[in-house]
């Protein structure tokens, strides 16, 4: 029976679709199959190191140097060189040839060539890349309009003050564009940034006077569409460690979209209603709230709402605003949820934990 075996198995390493090769103790190439002499080039007698890497030296960690050594089987994922000078990826595999006792005299090497499944992850890694550079471009526009929107509530506020010679709503409006040039500054900086992962920078914070800002910011605007924007804070909330920058965004893409939902509804008899709550959470934290009485959102469209790149606006929106939005919320250990009845309104509820729970899961 070995005769037979042995000649099958010589038939099997010659014709086998994978580069196959015989080192001895001095890792000179003693046999090699067509599949390696294709890759590597026809070699015989010479170092498989040099054949293979292109060394004058046998390679660091060598696993076929442990099986010479252990009579083991290797294994190894490896960078080397082709016939042409091209590199190549491959997973080597060793095993030892001869008797089962004594020092092994020769070790088989198969390489299974994994170029192109590199060269694909490396394609896969700069889309990825890529992707990541569209979606930083595409929430630059969202949050860009958002400031927009706002910074038309304070024109506003600074036209009619000028008008009415009002000298307080003046001083105001003036107040609302320095703070709007204050995030546009702000933007800018994160945008020479944006190639760095940016971790919320926490601060302890007020909850209520963040959700009263978002009137003051959006309140005008109302008035020139015909929504009421208002604040609902709950007495005694204590402060909570979040980023404030982070947190305004967030809330600012909520507030701008309950104010659209609110200008679409088809509903002229119904008075429309923004209101930002701040209220405490169980358990420690904080929720807000942005609550809105305009069309809602389909049951259909709900299920996709927090999906990237999906947007009931149309050409109006990118639909990424929810999305970095709900990635925000996560990055301070917080949840966002939903609810929504078609024709009746939608509130969104942000829940951040207390300032020690943050930290806590931070470090």
């Amino acid at each position: 029976m070995s005769d037979p075996t042995q000649k099958a198995g010589a038939v099997l390493l010659e014709h086998a679709p994978i580069p196959i090769a015989v080192i001895d103790r001095d890792h000179r190439l003693q046999w090699c199959n067509p599949p390696f002499r294709a890759l590597f080039g026809d070699r015989d007698g010479a170092p498989c190191y040099e054949v293979v890497k292109g060394r004058d030296a046998v390679c660091e960690g060598c696993v076929a140097r442990d099986t010479f050594r252990e009579r083991t089987h290797g294994y190894s994922a490896e960078e080397g060189v082709d016939a042409g000078g091209r590199m190549v990826h491959y997973e080597l595999y060793t095993a030892p040839l001869g008797a089962d006792e004594g020092p092994v005299d020769h070790v088989l090497l198969m390489a299974v060539d994994t170029t192109r499944a590199a060269t694909l992850e490396g394609e896969l890694r700069q889309s990825e890349r890529l992707a990541v550079v569209g979606l930083t471009a595409a929430g630059l526009a969202h949050t860009i309009k958002n400031i927009i929107g706002g910074m038309e509530g304070a024109i506003y506020t600074v036209d009619t003050a000028i008008e009415k010679d009002d000298r307080a709503r003046l001083e105001s409006g003036w107040e609302m564009v320095q703070e709007y040039i204050q995030q546009v500054n702000a933007l800018i900086r994160n945008l020479l940034q944006y190639a760095r992962e940016r971790a919320p920078t926490r601060e302890l914070r007020d909850p209520g006077e963040l959700a009263r800002e978002m009137v003051r910011l959006y309140a005008d605007k109302g008035l020139l569409v015909g929504v009421e924007v208002e604040a609902e804070v709950a007495p005694d909330l204590p402060k909570v460690a979040m980023d404030p920058q982070v947190m305004h965004a967030c809330l600012a893409n909520l507030v701008s979209n309950a104010m659209d939902a609110c200008m679409w509804d088809p509903d002229d008899e119904k008075r429309h209603r923004v209101a930002i709550v701040a209220r405490a959470r169980d358990g420690g934290g904080v929720c807000f709230e942005v609550r809105d009485n305009g069309t809602g959102i389909s049951t259909e469209n709900q299920r996709r709402i927090l999906q990237a790149s999906f947007t009931t606006k149309g050409i109006r929106g990118t639909g990424l605003g929810l999305l970095l939005t709900r990635k925000a919320v996560e990055q301070h250990r917080g949840t966002i949820r939903f609810d929504s009845t078609p024709g009746e309104g939608t509130t969104f509820v942000i829940e951040l934990p207390a300032g020690d729970e943050v930290e806590a899961a931070a470090s």
